[in-house]
């Protein structure tokens, strides 16, 4: 995994998680312009995201408890290794 593929990961889980959550978003152009990838890529990772999630981005509260603790854990130690 490298800072490329981080990055391009979290760009198509934002882009998934603001359409399952609002009704009003913007277009994958935007996000695409944000994340810094062409509209294309961005379409193909979003494609191939919700397919490896067999079109299930429902997530229970047990589930996100558990990761929302490893990502707060993890951006603790990411904070000490920039001091």
């Amino acid at each position: 995994m490298s800072m490329n593929n981080i990055h391009r990961l979290l760009i198509t889980s934002i882009l998934l998680a603001i359409k399952y959550n609002e009704d009003d978003f913007y277009s994958n152009t935007h996000y695409a312009k944000i994340g810094g990838i062409s509209m294309q890529e961005l379409n193909t990772l979003e494609e191939e995201f919700i397919e490896g999630l067999k079109w299930n981005v429902w997530v229970d509260q047990e589930l996100y408890e558990k990761y929302h603790s490893y990502l707060k854990h993890y951006q603790s130690l990411v904070v000490k290794e920039i001091k």
